[in-house]
């Protein structure tokens, strides 16, 4: 039986994993089961390779450097593996843990950086809440890789932009993201 003593995850908890509820209103006790799944140092990244996609280049190293060419964005998707890992692969619905940097196409500015935060971030892909860019460029993916992706308007932030990351309307974005884990 649950913590609860009515099955998996307590009365009417999602199961394994998740929360149950015991008692109801005021003073009920509320449970919480937490899931470790892993842990990733502040600083951690892959020490592999760099490239280039469409005139971006990309540094190897822990922490690579991107360098966006002069010009107009290509109008195109474009995702390409830059380092091979042999972990589990990205599929939809799994968390992914991973540092990445986005710059915009034409000025150069920072669209987020989880190497500049200080720390891997952890987000789910194919459910609709990252941008489709990512979802096309990490799905059969290893964990262990490297991914260099130009994503279009239509593939990113569309004709709104992204104000908090200084995202404007129509912009072109590069990412370089190495990616931890997935669980």
């Amino acid at each position: 039986t649950g913590p609860t003593g009515t099955g998996p995850g307590g009365s009417g908890g999602p199961g394994p994993g998740g929360v149950g509820l015991r008692g109801s209103g005021r003073g009920g006790t509320l449970l919480y089961v937490v899931d470790i799944l892993g842990k990733h140092a502040a600083g951690a990244s892959l020490e592999v390779g760099g490239g280039e996609l469409d005139g971006v280049r990309v540094t190897g190293g822990p922490r690579p450097e991107v360098a966006v060419p002069e010009g107009p964005a290509p109008g195109r998707f474009g995702a390409v593996v830059l380092s091979r890992g042999r972990g589990v692969p990205v599929e939809t619905g799994r968390l992914v843990v991973a540092q990445y940097e986005g710059v915009v196409w034409g000025s150069g500015r920072i669209a987020g950086s989880t190497w500049r935060a200080g720390r891997p971030a952890a987000f789910t892909v194919g459910d609709g809440s990252v941008i489709a860019g990512w979802d096309r460029a990490l799905l059969g993916v290893p964990a262990g890789s490297r991914v260099l992706m130009v994503v279009p308007p239509a593939d990113a932030y569309g004709t709104s932009g992204h104000p908090p990351l200084g995202v404007e309307p129509g912009d072109t974005l590069v990412y370089v993201m190495d990616i931890l884990a997935t669980y």
